[in-house]
């Protein structure tokens, strides 16, 4: 009897505007458009579904199947702006979408960053709008180095949108949180319990039928950036769900849906962040824990996640090294009172290389050793020309 309890959806790294070109920029007033475009290859794999042992506990078992073997293509292009109220108020806005190729993972135009609001200088950000919530700046971006195949150990949520943010930092210690509004359709949510392998990424993973969703969440984050290069960061965050929300794959009548859990109630996330920098060195760490549990006959998963990351540039060059795992326990899911499932889903280590020929333009090679269950090894490599 094969049961999914867990898999994760991880976005790509969003585009930097780092390299920003300022459009306009008098009086006050300031205007800058960056973007990306990134072409890679990823290696052919066979896929893997969770299969059980045994002892009760679930594994990846290889199937005859294969996936991947191609180029995929994407695009992104951003805007932000500033202008000047006074003194220390200024208003500020960001919009950002990414447009995949026809035949590459999904042909869409989706929106990542989509918010405005004002800055305050000492007084810190309000936003109000989409992007990432309080719970990922400062704490669970510090492992999150690799282009692909990286940052496969947390199950954080990602961009949400309808918030209203506040961001500040003094002197280097920074504090954030964010309110999530009511959402009926959770399409950005982080994990996917469906009765296949991790490789289907793309599906959301809550059931919007009945126009069921999102009740409403806030996550919180703080932290300290010292001068001589550590840092560190803690967050949380929660999210209630409006009965009927159902967690899993629903399918097209007249198959039976597949819910790991029927009525999902909450979710709860904590983690911890910390990196240090030293000219050409940067060593991350992050480890995560999540919680989800339902209305009806104590349906609960649990997630524990780590990463480690480091990364040494050598001129044009950089070596990069990672190590991420991930596991998960789900009671009484799939509808099996009773039952106890163990799984792990990531045991991950990490090598790469990137090659910058350029401040903006880059091309990268990493290779992932895969030690779940019969997982084959993953790899890829790539161009981006950031503007």
């Amino acid at each position: 009897m094969k049961k999914t309890i867990l898999a994760i959806a991880i976005p790509a790294l969003f585009a930097s505007a780092a390299n920003a070109a300022t459009v306009y920029d008098k009086d006050g007033t300031k205007f800058d458009v960056y973007g990306r475009v990134h072409a890679a290859y990823q290696g052919e794999e066979n896929t893997a579904a969770l299969d059980e042992k045994d002892n009760g506990d679930l594994f990846y078992k290889k199937s005859d199947s294969t996936t991947k073997g191609e180029v995929y293509t994407y695009a992104r292009t951003g805007m932000q702006g500033k202008v000047a109220l006074n003194n220390t108020w200024s208003a500020i806005a960001q919009g950002e979408w990414q447009l995949s190729s026809e035949n590459s993972k999904q042909n869409s135009l989706t929106a990542r960053h989509v918010w405005a609001g004002f800055d305050g200088t000492q007084y810190g950000k309000f936003m109000f709008g989409q992007t990432d919530t309080a719970s990922k700046w400062g704490v669970q971006d510090r492992a999150d180095i690799f282009e692909e195949l990286g940052n496969v150990a947390s199950v954080n949520d990602g961009r949400q949108e309808g918030q209203v943010i506040y961001r500040g930092e003094w002197n280097g210690v920074f504090f954030n949180s964010s309110y999530i509004s009511k959402n009926s359709k959770m399409d950005s949510f982080g994990t996917e319990l469906l009765e296949s392998s991790l490789v289907a990424t793309t599906a959301p993973g809550v059931s919007d039928s009945n126009k069921k969703g999102l009740k409403d969440g806030y996550a919180v984050g703080a932290g300290y950036n010292m001068d001589n290069g550590f840092g560190f960061g803690v967050s949380m965050e929660n999210k209630e769900f409006e009965r009927g929300t159902s967690l899993g794959k629903a399918v097209t009548p007249p198959a039976t849906p597949d819910y790991a859990i029927t009525d999902l109630k909450s979710k709860d996330d904590w983690a911890i962040g910390t990196s240090y920098a030293f000219d050409a060195f940067y060593f991350g760490a992050m480890y995560n824990e999540s919680k989800l549990k339902g209305f009806d006959n104590g349906q609960e998963i649990k997630a524990k996640g780590f990463e480690l990351a480091g990364s040494y540039t050598i001129d044009s060059w950089k070596l990069l090294a990672g190590y991420n795992k991930l596991d998960a326990k789900g009671t009484n899911v799939y509808g099996d009172v009773g039952t106890t499932n163990d799984v792990e889903i990531f045991n991950r280590v990490i090598l790469g290389v990137e090659y910058a020929f350029t401040s903006n333009i880059k091309s990268y090679a990493n290779y992932a050793i895969e030690s779940a269950g019969e997982k084959d090894d993953q790899w890829e490599f790539g161009m981006q020309y950031n503007f």
